[in-house]
């Protein structure tokens, strides 16, 4: 079995052997907002965004590329099996699940990049959960 298969197998039994699933938001720990599910076209968009700003080795690259793919394919997977709609205790479980996945998101980052390289990572990730936040508040309600 190839190293990102490996990877991919660990976190699907990791979220399996939780009570409920997570999903991928960019930004709330809010759990009155609604979660954000990102697409295939914004992770990458976030890969290109972090390539530049955190100037990664080819290493790097390669390990922070595969890390967000893997983690964003898997939780979008999770979504899925809520549907569009999840119930108020549906949404707390995810959420509650999501920061799981989440710290172990940021184990694996921590293995991939430098110190300097973790705090310039951490400034982009809020940029990117206000913008989330900005997103919801514009969303209209929904009946």
């Amino acid at each position: 079995m190839n190293q990102r298969a490996g990877r991919v197998q660990m976190l699907y039994r990791s979220v399996r052997s939780a009570a409920l699933a997570a999903l991928l938001f960019a930004g709330s720990s809010n759990a009155a907002e609604e979660p954000e599910t990102l697409s295939t076209e914004q992770v990458q968009q976030r890969f290109a965004e972090a390539q530049a700003r955190l100037e990664l080795s080819p290493a790097q690259t390669q390990q922070l590329r595969a890390l967000m793919e893997d983690h964003a394919e898997i939780l979008r997977g999770i979504r899925q099996q809520y549907g569009a709609t999840p119930s108020k205790q549906d949404k707390r479980a995810m959420m509650k699940q999501a920061r799981k996945v989440q710290q172990e998101f940021r184990g694996e980052l921590e293995k991939i990049l430098t110190p300097e390289q973790l705090t310039e990572w951490d400034s982009m990730r809020e940029a990117w959960r206000a913008q989330a936040r900005e997103r919801y508040r514009e969303k209209p309600p929904q009946p």
